[in-house]
């Protein structure tokens, strides 16, 4: 008889953003009640996944909200055997983020046993939590609505795992998910930056907004026009420049009640990722509240500016 082999199954912490995982879909989307049950079934194949690909005991399964959050959705979430953590939002902004921070740095104290956790966000990294998890030989898997754009950022290495939320669900089976996933590149030419105004511009955007997979136009454009030291230099023209070399992107969001641009980094352009291995060990700066929306990302302070640079740009 062949002997099957049999491997122990990892204690695993599940620790869900839903705040955040769902802020970023109802952008994209724009209806709240798809991207809340869109996002249910990306968590139920998540959970399979885990089981049967992964070998994981899930003896931790926590869904951080807001208390705001759809009754259907946290019953929806419950179902699936989770432990619903609401925050009230009102009193503290990104009361979820911190809360799941919290848990995740008191479980790798109280929980000796947990070989894994899984964090599942929209655009937050949680790179403090997951740099705790790694310092204490713990595996991370990081499930994002966005591509997590840079793995050094959290020190990731191949014993971790980076997935994104697209992967889970079948795109006939949910097709808000692929609605709202982000745009591939194609056919994308990178030439070097050797202009010293364009790579402090690059500088800029990592050190101040490092942290977030996307941001709104308008601040960032702010921020250039603060820390940038040549009054000759136009922030708008640097962006093109920087886009025109494939280091930066901009997509359209849609937002009420008005569409809105944001701009992402490709990490795959050189300038870029050597930029980004010099701020690898950088706290990240603190942004001010200024250029924060509720959910942690950055944004302008206005449609109204980011209509205004739509008309001039």
């Amino acid at each position: 008889m062949r002997n099957i082999r049999s491997y122990p199954t990892l204690p695993t912490a599940l620790l869900v953003d839903y705040e955040d995982v769902c802020g970023v879909l109802r952008a994209r989307l724009g209806r709240s009640s798809s991207a809340d049950a869109a996002f249910t079934d990306a968590l139920e194949a998540l959970v399979s996944l885990l089981q049967r690909q992964m070998n994981a005991q899930v003896v931790v399964f926590n869904v951080y909200a807001d208390q705001e959050t759809p009754r259907e959705a946290v019953r929806d979430v419950l179902a699936l055997g989770a432990r619903a953590v609401l925050s009230c939002e009102n009193s503290q902004r990104n009361a979820s983020e911190l809360e799941l921070a919290m848990d995740g740095t008191a479980l790798l104290a109280t929980r000796p046993d947990l070989r894994r956790v899984v964090v599942v966000t929209g655009q937050r990294l949680y790179q403090p939590l997951l740099r705790r998890v790694k310092s204490e030989g713990r595996q991370v898997v990081l499930v994002s609505v966005e591509a997590l754009r840079n793995r050094a950022a959290v020190l990731l290495d191949d014993q971790d795992r980076v997935m994104s939320i697209f992967e889970l669900v079948p795109d006939a089976a949910r097709p808000e998910l692929a609605e709202a996933a982000p745009l591939a590149r194609r056919d994308v030419t990178y030439t070097t930056i050797e202009d010293d105004g364009q790579l402090k511009a690059l500088e800029i955007i990592e050190e101040f907004f490092g942290q977030y997979t996307e941001v709104y136009l308008t601040p960032l454009l702010r921020k250039l026009s603060d820390e940038l030291d040549d009054d000759t230099l136009d922030p708008k023209s640097l962006i093109s420049d920087l886009e025109e070399a494939g280091a930066v992107y901009l997509e359209k969001r849609r937002g009420y009640p008005h569409d809105y641009t944001v701009l992402l980094v490709d990490g795959n352009h050189p300038d870029v990722d050597r930029i980004r291995q010099m701020f690898e060990d950088y706290e990240d700066e603190e942004v001010t509240d200024e250029y924060l929306s509720p959910n942690g990302t950055a944004v302008a302070l206005s449609e109204d500016d980011d209509e205004a640079y739509e008309s001039a740009a």
